[in-house]
């Protein structure tokens, strides 16, 4: 299933909606309708992350804020396992 808006620009939807912006204005940032808009941000608030998966299931609701928190933890865990990956090949090329 493909979405129009991915994990990341819900959890700056909801960051920006928290700071005052207009829902009219995110939907000509994210480029989607407010049908759209209003749709995702339900579903991420009732699914979780699940939302984005074949088969989402309610799980407790989200504070946007943990939504964007667990975000930049992946990011973080993601870099991390990238310079890790390049290190090794670097290594096994030494070799």
């Amino acid at each position: 299933m493909s979405h129009k808006l991915t994990i990341e620009q819900v959890a700056e939807a909801f960051e920006l909606l928290e700071s005052g912006v207009y829902k009219e204005n995110l939907c000509e940032i994210f480029s989607v309708s407010r049908n759209t808009l209003d749709r995702y941000l339900r579903g991420a608030k009732r699914y979780g992350f699940s939302f984005w998966t074949n088969e989402p299931s309610e799980e407790p609701r989200l504070d946007p804020r943990a939504l964007l928190e667990e975000n930049q933890m992946l990011r973080t865990k993601l870099s991390y396992l990238e310079n890790m990956l390049r290190d090794l090949t670097k290594y096994a090329g030494e070799m």
